[in-house]
Order: structure tokens, then C-alpha cells, then sequence
């Protein structure tokens, strides 16, 4: 085992405090003997904040950021502390302009960096929260992606796109739908492009740098979340998707994959709609949070994780795999959510176009994952203690 680099004792600073990942690295951080530093953008966030980790007052503060795309946002915020965990990405905003989403995840990036570059004297290392949507791409048979690969496509289909779209819209024609990007090529794009400055500022830099840079690329995260939600409404997208998958699918997952009310019967559909078993097929590759949040721990202590890229997976499944596991953790009539758990469509297959060899994060971090049970449990728990 390599030494441990960034020792517990230390201030560790993490942007974008409030959201759903950074809460459980601080509370991991933290029961660990780490102080740290969080950033948020609004007031009302940071007093949530100090609320929930009251009980680590002395260890904990919180800052209030509201640009972080602002040339020198984290200045000041960066001076005190031995390394950063970065997470924060600005969020969607309502028009879905391609350019006001991808750009400020860019900008926030470097923003950051330039700080650390001039002001954060103590660093010693810096762990850049991206995704394997970074990593994805679509091939016609399955294959096993690796740090090595890079997602090309959406940063390429997102710019295409825009460019049709300014086309029409200067010959007088009618922008349609399909015209416009995704959202989650929007967001795959944000996350590639953001990860590229980060890779090319540190490699520009890196002789007159005093740190180095970890990458994590998480798959899709489930488990319980630590912030207050007061209604699903309230999830992040991840849970979002979890709750209308394995919880709520009259609520669907989408308006295309809703049940009707007949096939929505006690929450337990006879006859699932072509689209509802569509979506249940639907393959995803996933972590738990609580496993994600000790993986950024581990890449701050690991010596030897400097200038990795790795990616942070527990496994693969489809949709109708986490309501087996619902249903065999509570079989019926158990539940622990206010209505019974749907079945799906058991029996459905999936097809796994694409697969992560995680083998890297168990050779430099020691990864340790919970099962799906372990996750699909905790979270539904959690869900019922919220009165959902």
C-alpha cells in the first residue's frame, strides 16, 4: 500500500457542497477526522448545510459561492486547505441552451483551477468528480470500455445539432424537437468537455504545479440521499430515475414509459405497456453513493492515484433487475414504501452494449462495493422513513 498522502487532520475543500454526491464524501471526510471547507451557491443552502452536520461544528464550515464560473470565485477559499474535491457544475438552465449548459461546467472548472494555481500554496491534491459519460460510447456489439476510451460522439452531436439548428433559424424555418440536443447529451457533453480542461490545464501546468490530479469517473449513482427532500420531486436525476423505476412507475420514468391507471393496478401491472417493458430492459451501469463518496476519500490518501483516471463502477443491470431485488429484499406483501412495489416485467432481458472495467479502482483504491441488494434496501428504506 502506497502512503497515505492527504492524512486525515487536513482541510479538504468541496465544491458544490449541497449536492447529492458531495454530501456523503463531507460526511465520510468527516467521520474520518478530516475538516472541511464546503462551497455552495445560495445562503439557504449553506444553513441547510450546517444543520445536517451540526455535530461536527468545530470541523465543518461552508462558503458561499454564487459564480463559480467568476474569475477568481475560490481565491480566497483555497489558501487553507491541502487538497480539493471538486464536484460543483453549474446548473441546467431552464432553456436548455446547449452552449448556457456546457460552457459554465468548462468555465467552473478552470475557474477553480487558476485559483488553486496561484493561490493554493498547501494543495497537494486535487480530485475532479466526473462520470462515465465522459467514457460512454454506443458500439453495435458489446464492449468492455476502459480509461483509455473517451466519449467523442456527444460533444460532436451537440455541436452538430446547434449548428442545424442556427441554419434553420436563419433561413426562417421552424426549429423542431429532434432537432434540439438531449439532455443527457448535453450533460454527457459537459461532463467530457469539463474533464478535457481539467486534463489539459494540469498537463500544461504540471511543472510549476505542487499537486497532481485524480479523476473519478462514477457510474450512475444510486442510495439514500443525505439532503432534505421532503417529496420525490426533490431527487436528484439519478434517484429521480430510481424512484419512477423501482418505486413509482405510474409516475414512469419518462411520460413514454408511464403505466396507465389499469396497468397500474396496486402498483403491480398485469400487462406492462411495449413502452413501460422497453424502458425496464433499459441496461445501466451503477455505484452506491456511500461507496462513490469513499472512493473520493481513498483518491485523496492514495499516493499512487496521482494523474489517474479511474473509473468507479460496482456493476450493471437493467431497470427490471433492481425491482427483482426490490421484491426479494421485501417480498410482498412487504413494503417498506407507502404502497406495495411494483413487479415489472419479469423475465425481461437486457443487452449490454457497453460494460466498465472498474478493475483499476480495485488495484489503486482498494474499492469495496456493496451489492444491489445492500443499495436497493437502504434507499427504499430511507424513501419510507420520508412518508413516500
Amino acid at each position: 500500500m502506497s502512503s497515505v498522502l492527504v492524512s486525515p487532520h487536513s482541510k479538504v475543500l468541496v465544491t458544490g457542497a449541497n449536492g447529492f454526491i458531495a454530501m456523503w464524501i463531507i460526511s465520510s471526510l468527516l467521520e474520518q477526522g478530516y475538516s472541511v471547507r464546503g462551497t455552495v451557491r445560495t445562503k439557504d443552502k449553506s444553513t441547510l448545510l450546517e444543520e445536517h452536520f451540526a455535530s461536527y461544528a468545530e470541523k465543518f464550515e461552508v462558503v458561499v459561492v454564487p459564480d463559480i464560473t467568476k474569475e477568481g470565485a475560490f481565491d480566497q477559499h483555497v489558501q487553507d486547505v491541502e487538497a480539493i474535491v471538486h464536484t460543483a457544475s453549474p446548473l441546467a438552465p431552464p432553456t436548455m441552451d446547449p452552449d448556457a449548459f456546457i460552457r459554465p461546467a468548462v468555465d467552473g472548472t478552470l475557474s477553480i483551477l487558476n485559483s488553486i494555481r496561484v493561490f493554493g500554496k498547501h494543495i497537494k491534491r486535487i480530485v475532479h468528480t466526473s462520470s462515465t459519460g465522459a467514457i460512454a460510447r454506443i458500439f453495435p456489439k458489446p464492449r468492455k470500455l476502459t480509461e483509455e476510451d473517451w466519449n467523442e460522439m456527444s460533444a460532436a452531436s451537440v455541436e452538430a445539432k446547434v449548428a442545424k439548428i442556427n441554419m434553420k433559424r436563419q433561413n426562417g424555418e421552424n426549429v423542431e424537437e429532434k432537432d434540439k440536443p438531449t439532455e443527457m447529451e448535453m450533460y454527457w457533453a459537459s461532463k467530457t468537455l469539463a474533464e478535457r480542461a481539467a486534463w489539459d490545464f494540469y498537463n500544461k501546468h504540471k511543472a510549476e504545479l505542487g499537486w497532481d490530479l485524480v479523476v473519478l469517473n462514477p457510474a450512475l449513482v444510486f442510495g439514500p440521499p443525505l439532503y432534505n427532500s421532503t417529496s420525490p420531486s426533490d431527487l436528484n436525476d439519478s434517484l429521480d430515475w430510481f424512484y419512477r423505476s423501482v418505486v413509482a412507475p405510474s409516475q414512469g420514468a419518462s411520460p413514454e414509459t408511464s403505466l396507465t391507471p389499469e396497468e397500474d393496478k396496486a402498483a403491480l401491472p398485469k400487462e406492462a405497456s411495449e413502452a413501460y417493458a422497453t424502458h425496464m430492459r433499459q441496461t445501466a451501469s451503477y455505484v452506491d453513493v456511500r461507496d462513490l463518496a469513499q472512493a473520493h476519500v481513498l483518491a485523496l490518501q492514495r499516493e499512487d492515484a496521482g494523474g489517474e483516471r479511474i473509473i468507479v463502477c460496482a456493476g450493471r443491470g437493467t431497470w427490471q433487475d433492481w425491482v427483482d431485488a426490490a421484491n426479494a429484499v421485501f417480498p410482498p406483501p412487504t413494503s417498506p414504501v407507502s404502497h406495495p412495489l411494483p413487479k415489472g416485467v419479469p423475465g425481461v432481458q437486457g443487452i449490454f452494449l457497453m460494460q466498465y472495467d472498474a478493475s483499476k479502482a480495485d488495484r489503486v483504491l482498494g474499492m469495496k462495493y456493496r451489492t444491489r441488494e445492500e443499495t436497493v434496501r437502504d434507499t427504499l428504506l430511507d424513501f419510507g422513513r420520508r412518508g413516500w
